[in-house]
């Protein structure tokens, strides 16, 4: 997303210098006794004018875009030819323009906003600042002024003759997404997900070995070590069982504690304010809990889960079973039957937590959000198809992609899009006009290395 819209940004600063009429400030002594390096029609063009504008690139590079001095006066220089090209196409804009002054009015209102417009953008405070500027330029306000309303003619020609052209559909939205997915690097397809769980099941020795792992991190919080700290080291997220708050702190209020598991329930309830509580064992692994504040209304705490340290043993076990049900599902097996198969000979009961925790409806699922080894082994099934059985940090999975939809982009992406198509449209648009201008207009070049388009037109581009 970056990508569009630095190039947008881009297109837009520089409109606005070709539209403001960036050398504003070039005087007529220069325009007389300079170095002559291009002819426009009647107008000539001045070294020191190609000067001026270099250094408001130069500015421009550097206010606008944060490049430094030396790269933003490297970059400015080499715009040279280009900046010269646009400056020839705005005097040919301004000068069409004038002749068609009857049907393209601009205000006194307009043009005194667009003056306080440049002001502020140029940090200039007072008037007498700005009649001071003027000054030391060799403009006069009145030919400013004037300036300033030909390059709003200018700006109004333009966009009468380019804005009708500039409507994006919402396919060339569409098509643009899709060409340039790589850009979008949040936006990803998404999954509809089932699968089944085959939990590792800690020996007796590797519960006694995590719970020691557990004990020293509270020693290590009770001598001052940050919670938030600790809960990084000691959890391992997997993308299906994302503890968002792991290690945060939780405000609820005690009505809302109620929805909580029991675990939670029970462990909080046995704290006070400042307490840490020993390890508390689940499925899973061992909870250590911490509570900030506790009153009659709110309970403020923390808390994280670290998972049993699981042995090759134990592995190896959870491995043949999860190969056990593949070879099931091969077999012809409905993905549904054997995971209610699998739910009623690992639990023997109906608890809407222990079924979750052996598989289920996962629903849709963002590729971005999925870990790497799950993402790599569901993103090229089919629908309908399962994997083979994948490890992770707590266990086997076995997936099934149910149905699969493409990202779609958001109302302000799709803005973000548009406005991004509409500045090329305009830049195409543009160049094509002024294409034209150049081709019935007389431009001569006083130095052939500024030349960036040669163009054979009806009026005549020479080189002297």
């Amino acid at each position: 997303m970056k990508y569009y819209q630095h190039i947008t940004l881009f297109g837009l600063v520089f409109y606005q210098c070709i539209v403001f009429g960036i050398l504003d400030f070039a005087s007529v002594e220069a325009r007389t006794f300079d170095r002559i390096i291009a002819q426009v029609n009647n107008e000539i063009i001045t070294e020191w004018e190609l000067t001026t504008l270099v250094k408001q690139r130069s500015m421009e590079l550097q206010r606008g875009f944060g490049v430094n001095e030396e790269e933003s006066i490297r970059q400015a220089e080499q715009d040279r030819s280009k900046l010269l090209d646009q400056y020839i196409r705005q005097l040919l804009l301004v000068e069409t323009a004038l002749t068609l002054k009857d049907q393209i009015q601009v205000t006194d209102q307009e043009v005194d906003q667009r003056i306080n417009t440049f002001k502020e953008s140029a940090g200039i405070e007072t008037e007498s600042d700005f009649l001071e500027q003027l000054k030391r330029e060799g403009f006069t306000f009145t030919a400013f002024r004037e300036q300033t309303k030909r390059n709003l003619m200018a700006e109004r020609l333009i966009m009468k003759r380019v804005l009708p052209k500039l409507q994006v559909r919402d396919q060339e939205i569409e098509d643009f997404f899709s060409e340039n997915r790589g850009q979008f690097p949040n936006k990803t397809d998404e999954v509809y997900l089932k699968h089944i769980f085959i939990p590792y099941e800690p020996t007796t020795n590797d519960k006694k070995l995590t719970r020691q792992k557990v004990e020293d991190a509270i020693t290590d919080l009770t001598l001052g070590d940050k919670f938030e700290d600790v809960a990084v080291q000691m959890s391992t997220k997997t993308s299906l069982d994302r503890q968002q708050t792991t290690g945060k702190m939780v405000e609820i209020s005690l009505d809302e504690m109620k929805s909580l598991s029991t675990l939670f329930q029970e462990s909080l309830a046995d704290l006070s304010s400042g307490q840490i509580s020993q390890p508390v064992e689940s499925v899973d692994g061992f909870y250590v809990f911490r509570v900030e504040k506790k009153n009659d209304q709110k309970i403020v705490f923390q808390y994280f889960l670290t998972p049993f340290q699981i042995s090759q043993t134990a592995k190896e076990k959870a491995l043949h079973k999860s190969e056990q049900l593949v070879e099931r599902l091969e077999q012809g097996g409905d993905f549904d039957q054997v995971l209610q198969t699998h739910r009623k000979m690992t639990l023997g009961d109906d608890s809407k937590l222990k079924k979750n925790r052996v598989g289920g409806d996962l629903g849709f699922q963002p590729l971005a959000n999925l870990s790497t080894e799950i993402r790599k082994a569901v993103e090229s099934l089919e629908v309908g198809v399962y994997s083979g059985p994948v490890a992770t940090v707590s266990g086997f999975h076995i997936f099934i992609v149910v149905d699969k939809q493409q990202s779609q982009l958001n109302e302000k992406e799709k803005e973000q899009v548009n406005l991004y198509l509409r500045d090329q449209k305009f830049q195409k648009e543009w160049k094509n006009y002024t294409n034209l201008l150049i081709e019935h207009s007389f431009v001569k070049y006083f130095d052939p290395k500024l030349i960036i388009e040669p163009i054979e037109n009806e009026g005549a581009t020479a080189v002297e």
